[in-house]
């Protein structure tokens, strides 16, 4: 699955190993980040390189449309986690927030955990497993859901599918599914979209 992850900067190296132990929990359950960005933010913040606003702007967007889900370290939110998060929702992707369960009483009156939308999962977490593990039930359960889309055929490719699922006794979903799963397993490059 493809996450965009955010995180506030603010007080951003105090809050490294939170952060870090959240990003190594998306890439350990077998996640692919669509932008790695916090290697560029600690030389920045170390006065090592300076940023491109705007270039950020720009990849953050991007980045974040090419996602599947967004996954939030939010213990100290901020304008720029807040706009993320709502151009998440606005393209209809999935938000998983994270907060240190030591904050859980100071974040309890934000106002995110009052949004009532289904797309938004506010979560608490101690340790690097409790992220993973929320994330491997997560997850296992939206690759479990179904999706229904239409797809328009040409006559020849329909007749093709009328024939092929009538020989092998299937519906031509059963046959179209088996044809994606049987791609998924040959393409090497998929796991690095």
């Amino acid at each position: 699955m493809k996450v965009f992850f955010a995180t506030s900067t603010d007080n951003f190296e105090a809050r490294m190993p939170d952060i870090m132990a959240v990003k190594d929990a998306i890439i350990e359950t077998g996640n692919v980040l669509t932008r790695d960005w916090i290697g560029e933010a600690k030389e920045a913040y170390r006065g090592l390189t300076t940023l491109d606003f705007s270039k950020i702007n720009k990849s953050v967007s991007s980045d974040l449309l090419r996602s599947d889900i967004v996954v939030v370290e939010g213990t100290n939110g901020g304008l720029s986690t807040g706009f993320q998060i709502s151009l998440a929702l606005q393209k209809n992707k999935p938000v998983f927030i994270f907060y240190k369960e030591s904050a859980k009483e100071i974040l309890k009156n934000k106002l995110i955990n009052f949004v009532d939308d289904s797309r938004i999962s506010v979560n608490y977490y101690n340790t690097k497993e409790d992220v993973a593990k929320i994330l491997k039930n997560t997850l296992a359960k939206k690759f479990s859901e179904k999706v229904r889309f239409n797809l328009v055929l040409q006559n020849l490719e329909n007749g093709y599918l009328d024939w092929k699922s009538n020989e092998l006794g299937v519906s031509k979903s059963e046959l179209i599914r088996d044809l994606i799963i049987r791609a998924l397993k040959s393409d090497k490059g998929y796991g690095n979209i």
